[in-house]
């Protein structure tokens, strides 16, 4: 909001807030590059997204959270303060040499991390002695929190409606 407030006619800037996740896909796809630039924060969903629609990053090197660690050859760079410049011009002149995509593909989102999750469990289970009997159900953020196969959530239904009961109310 600060540089749109300079009024410099060589940058444009539009600032676009509460979209539709599909028309926010669609306006990061025409990026070349993603810039995360974030001191602290949790994993960040932009860069992910922005790796789904195979747009590389650069990623501040001192920031705190999830984000360098997803940063590899294959998805973008981590920069200094110092070297950003440097930096955005290299990835203008070599963004097309990354695939973030294929390594999101390959590496991240629900299903991989169900699975993950899921393993892990399962051997939690196994090694306590007992039976493991089912697999855990996927779920994804599209943009709230639902099962991937939305008939599944029916099954579940009275212990949504347990926890529900559990809740205090103020």
């Amino acid at each position: 909001r600060e540089a749109d407030a300079i009024q410099n006619p060589l940058i444009e800037i539009e600032i676009l807030e509460n979209l539709p996740q599909r028309e926010l896909a669609t306006y990061i796809s025409r990026c070349k590059i993603f810039i995360f630039l974030s001191k602290k924060e949790g994993d960040n969903k932009a860069l992910v997204e922005a790796m789904f629609v195979d747009v590389p990053a650069i990623v501040f090197d001192k920031t705190i959270g999830g984000a360098r660690s997803r940063i590899n050859p294959s998805t973008g760079v981590v920069s200094s303060d110092e070297q950003l410049a440097e930096t955005i011009i290299y990835m203008l002149d070599h963004y097309k040499d990354f695939s973030p995509r294929a390594w999101a593909l390959e590496h991240t989102g629900s299903s991989i991390s169900t699975r993950v999750l899921n393993d892990v469990i399962k051997r939690t289970v196994i090694g306590l002695g007992e039976k493991f009997t089912e697999n855990i159900e996927e779920k994804t953020n599209s943009p709230n929190l639902a099962y991937k196969n939305p008939t599944r959530r029916d099954r579940f239904k009275r212990d949504y409606e347990f926890i529900l009961s559990c809740q205090r109310v103020s």
